[in-house]
């Protein structure tokens, strides 16, 4: 039984945007990798700008990514993310 295509998203629209830029740049030469590159680029990001929108939060973080935060951790170590700390705010 095969599922229907989810809905695209914004995050969808600009990640096909993307795809789409980087296969014209290929200019007729075969990806090598490519899951593991897109992957690799999109965790990476995901995890720095929710850490940036958290200011450090690492459990505001986990929850926001929906993984624990020892997962999170342990991320942060593979993708060499420094763990900040929160910033406190100023009133």
């Amino acid at each position: 039984m095969s599922h229907p295509p989810p809905a695209q998203t914004a995050i969808g629209r600009q990640v096909q945007a993307v795809l789409t830029d980087y296969f014209a740049q290929l200019a007729g030469a075969a990806p090598n990798q490519l899951h593991q590159q897109v992957m690799t680029q999109v965790e990476h990001t995901l995890l720095a700008s929710t850490l940036t929108y958290t200011h450090g939060h690492q459990s505001q973080a986990a929850d926001i990514l929906g993984i624990s935060r020892t997962t999170l951790r342990k991320k942060m170590r593979q993708y060499q993310l420094a763990a900040t700390t929160p910033k406190e705010t100023i009133t």
